[in-house]
C-alpha cells in the first residue's frame, strides 16, 4: 500500500509528497501567469514558491526553472507562427490551448511540436 500523497499535521501543517506536489507546482504555474496577463501582482511569490517546492535552487537540485513550462499567449503563437492573431486564436484549440479568463494559453511544447511538423513539410521529411 502506497503512503497517502497528503498528510495533514498539528498546528495547520501539511505535507505533500509525489503527485499532489506536482499538481501543486503545475497550478502555482498557472496562477503566476494568470498574474502576469492580468497585470496583478503575486507572481513573483508564486514564481518562488513553485520553484521552492520543485526543488530548484536546493543544492540537491540543479535544474532552473524552464520558461518552456510556461503557455504562451494567442498573441505570442501569433509571432511566433507569423499569422494573425485571429489564426493562432484559431490555431490555439487544435494544439490543446486552454481558455482561462478569456485568454487562450497554449503549451509551449504543442507549439513547438507544430513548428517542427510545419517544417518536417515544409521540407518534405
Amino acid at each position: 500500500m502506497s503512503a497517502p500523497s497528503v498528510l495533514r499535521l498539528p498546528a495547520g501543517a501539511v505535507v505533500l509528497t509525489g503527485d499532489a506536489v506536482r499538481l501543486v507546482v503545475d497550478a502555482l504555474g498557472v496562477f503566476a501567469a494568470q498574474r502576469r496577463l492580468n497585470g496583478l501582482p503575486g507572481e513573483s511569490e508564486a514564481r518562488r514558491l513553485s520553484a521552492f517546492l520543485s526543488g530548484v535552487g536546493r543544492p540537491d537540485s540543479p535544474e532552473e526553472p524552464s520558461v518552456e513550462s510556461e503557455p504562451m499567449t494567442t498573441q505570442q503563437l501569433a509571432e511566433a507562427l507569423g499569422c494573425s492573431a485571429r489564426n493562432a486564436q484559431r490555431l490555439a484549440r487544435r494544439l490543446d490551448g486552454r481558455q482561462i479568463g478569456g485568454r487562450w494559453l497554449v503549451p509551449r511544447r504543442a507549439v513547438a511540436e507544430h513548428l517542427e511538423g510545419m517544417r518536417d513539410a515544409a521540407y518534405g521529411a
